[in-house]
């Protein structure tokens, strides 16, 4: 949920900083100060804030991924292709339909590789909170069987963490082979 959300609110912010340069100017400085804070020093604050459970697990996975995922897209928004803006404008296109049939379709590869990125991090997120905000889930596990020096169960559960990883980066990749089949000879 709270990888769904830092895309959710990751690409709209992303595409507005990358079309209105004011707003990335204004925005960039905090960006860059949230980009640099290690998000897992939030914890305490959110566990304070949201209680232990569920929400301070999803505000931490959130604030992990989100600013991958705006960096990224405000980055794929920055490389479209000027010529082929003023070339639609010159066609007396809207700035909804240059949005939508220029901007997005150029920077989906950026959106998907930010993405693919944010995932890891989230999946890290995950147990982290679950390591110290919860007393269930795979982080929870891991962390008691290390406790434990039960190895078996440690590597159990990096194993299922890698293979859910991989699992989620074919799923993106797959999502960008459908949404942009132009790209399918240049990311084979």
């Amino acid at each position: 949920m709270g990888f769904g959300l830092s895309v959710a609110v990751g690409v709209p912010v992303g595409l507005v900083m990358g079309r209105v340069p004011l707003v990335a100017s204004t925005v960039e400085p905090f960006v860059a100060a949230l980009y640099a804070s290690p998000q897992v020093a939030f914890l305490p604050l959110l566990i304070i804030w949201l209680g232990i459970g569920f929400s301070s697990k999803v505000a931490l996975v959130f604030l992990g991924s989100f600013i991958i995922v705006l960096i990224n897209t405000e980055t794929g928004v920055a490389h479209v292709d000027p010529r082929l803006i003023e070339t639609a404008r010159s066609f007396t296109a809207r700035e909804r339909q240059i949005l939508a049939k220029i901007v997005l379709p150029s920077a989906l590869p950026f959106i998907i590789a930010g993405m693919r990125l944010a995932i890891g991090r989230a999946l890290v997120m995950v147990v982290v909170a679950e390591i110290y905000a919860s007393n269930k889930g795979l982080g929870y596990l891991i962390f008691q069987a290390g406790g434990m020096y039960d190895t078996a169960q440690v590597f159990v559960g990096v194993g299922i963490l890698a293979a859910a990883g991989v699992t989620f980066n074919a799923a993106l990749r797959a999502l960008e082979r459908r949404l942009a089949p132009w790209r399918q000879d240049q990311t084979a």
